[in-house]
């Protein structure tokens, strides 16, 4: 058996960190930060540094919903 494909590691990556980071989504804002970083990593692949921008607004808008709720 080979290595499996980068796109089924990657989509298990992605979902092992959103199932962590989820249960204080329920924002406009962090929804729209949430879709965004799957997109770049989709695309880039995961922990590339065109996505890095991206994971500290996403975090921001998790822990203001955390707060507010």
């Amino acid at each position: 058996m080979g290595t499996p494909p980068k796109r089924n590691v990657y989509q298990k990556l992605i979902r092992r960190y959103f199932k962590n980071k989820s249960y204080g989504v329920v924002s406009e804002e962090a929804t729209v930060h949430k879709n965004n970083l799957i997109k770049c990593w989709e695309a880039h692949g995961v922990d590339h540094p065109k996505c890095q921008h991206l994971i500290p607004l996403y975090d921001r808008a998790w822990a203001l919903d955390l707060i507010t709720k």
